[in-house]
């Protein structure tokens, strides 16, 4: 299998924000196990943002936001 990485990351410690953005391409699979079969290759895209909240003494709230595959596609990994 071909895989190819691709990772944007973006980091504030002084806000709280943190954000990943990651794009992985995969080529073409054609060499495959007996009863697989080919297939085409795919982009995946996920994203990861998250935030944190002081409360106050010493509480602190991260909230987050998790997007995987945002451009739908269909990915099969192989023996």
């Amino acid at each position: 299998r071909n895989t190819q990485l691709l990772a944007v990351r973006a980091y504030s410690a002084a806000g709280g924000h943190r954000a990943s953005l990651v794009l992985k391409g995969v080529s073409t699979q054609d060499k495959f196990n007996q009863g697989e079969t080919s297939t085409a290759g795919y982009q995946m895209l996920d994203l990861r943002m998250s935030k944190e909240l002081r409360l106050g003494k010493g509480q602190q709230l991260t909230i987050s936001l998790f997007g995987k595959n945002l451009l739908n596609e269909v990915a099969r990994n192989h023996t």
